[in-house]
């Protein structure tokens, strides 16, 4: 071996400082372009964690507020029988009344131009619950005394001008309300693919029933 190498001279390349330099540079880039990765990577992972903690609690307090809404729907599931479980099919399907299958009559609603004409200053959601529980949830023989009885629940002295105002107002809505253009139509074809129509409403016993039998 020795014969093999002894005709060769031996150089030594001394290392130059701005080699070294930049050497040191390139692994310093590297090492923060790493270091930013798994930066990013671990807040991504944080955030998917405090996704889905947030999403559990969101589900815990649902199940602790509406307990009944999810065992209704375990013991539906529980009750079909095992060939429905895999192809239960809507069989009906229910309806708002005014504001889906009916438009108003008249505009603003009826239940904002009652606060209006009774100068009534309370917070809108407060007064909407009242009036309809004084007007919505009892039956009377007439608007006259049905609104006699929300001014008794709201404890407003209404004088007759404005009763007036307010049995005219009902009137009208109840005699200009119509279905949206394409009701009749929807309703028609839901009912020749056999689906049972159901409506609902929080509304008052005058109304509905005038209307569908316009």
């Amino acid at each position: 071996m020795s014969s093999v190498f002894s005709g060769l001279t031996e150089i030594q390349i001394p290392a130059s400082p701005d080699f070294l330099f930049l050497c040191y540079f390139c692994l310093l880039i590297v090492s923060l372009f790493a270091y930013c990765v798994i930066f990013v990577c671990l807040l991504c992972l944080c955030f998917i964690i405090v996704l889905f903690l947030f999403d559990a609690c969101f589900i815990l307090v649902l199940f602790l507020r509406y307990p009944e809404t999810f065992i209704t729907g375990i013991e539906l599931l529980e009750a079909m029988p095992n060939d429905d479980k895999n192809n239960a099919k809507v069989k009906v399907i229910i309806f708002d009344f005014w504001g889906t299958v009916v438009e108003n009559g008249v505009f603003p609603s009826p239940i904002k131009q009652v606060k209006g004409i009774l100068r009534i200053n309370s917070d809108f959601t407060e007064y909407v619950i009242k009036f309809e529980e004084s007007f919505m949830l009892k039956k009377f023989d007439s608007l006259e005394q049905g609104f006699d009885t929300v001014c008794k629940d709201l404890n407003i002295r209404a004088n007759p001008y404005q009763k007036e105002l307010l049995i005219g107002l009902w009137n009208k809505n109840r005699l200009l309300a119509k279905p949206f253009p394409e009701t009749i139509e929807t309703l028609k074809d839901l009912k020749s693919k056999k689906y049972k129509l159901a409506l609902i409403s929080n509304t008052d016993c005058f109304s509905v029933r005038s209307i569908l039998e316009k």
